[in-house]
């Protein structure tokens, strides 16, 4: 009876790489009424394993948004945070999205928190998640996520 061994050679880390990868999203809460509903739109953490960084992502799809904020964060020591904005014009159509920028987070669980802002009125629309699924009613966002 003969023996052999197999040998498989460990993949590089080109090879290993995924690229980005949504870790979880969170439909949108109206600060009018308190409601959710992903049909308003929603904010993603986004995860990059070939450069280890996470970001967010806002969409909305309520007519008339004006603006879109990210912020993304992790539990690091010091905890390493980043925000964005984008505006948009009457001239935009649905869906208006925006991607944050990144945090370079390999080792530390991140959050976003996203919020979209219609018109000029005080009405606006929020969203966190984290690495858990958690959102602004369960979870802490360092911006202090209480309307």
């Amino acid at each position: 009876m003969s023996a052999f061994a197999l040998t498989i050679a460990p993949a590089t880390a080109a090879e290993a790489c995924r690229g980005p990868i949504v870790l979880n999203s969170m439909p949108l809460i109206s600060t009018a009424n308190g409601q959710s509903s992903f049909s308003w739109g929603y904010v993603q953490l986004w995860w990059n394993d070939c450069n280890g960084t996470n970001y967010g992502r806002v969409v909305s799809h309520l007519a008339g948004t004006s603006r879109e904020v990210d912020f993304v964060y992790n539990n690091a020591s010091p905890p390493a945070t980043n925000q964005g904005f984008m505006n948009f014009s009457s001239s935009d159509h649905d869906p208006y999205a925006y991607q944050g920028p990144a945090i370079y987070s390999p080792n530390n669980a991140a959050g976003t928190f996203g919020e979209v802002f219609v018109g000029t009125n005080n009405i606006f629309y929020y969203a966190e998640t984290d690495q858990s699924g958690a959102n602004c009613q369960a979870d802490y966002d360092p911006e202090g996520c209480v309307f």
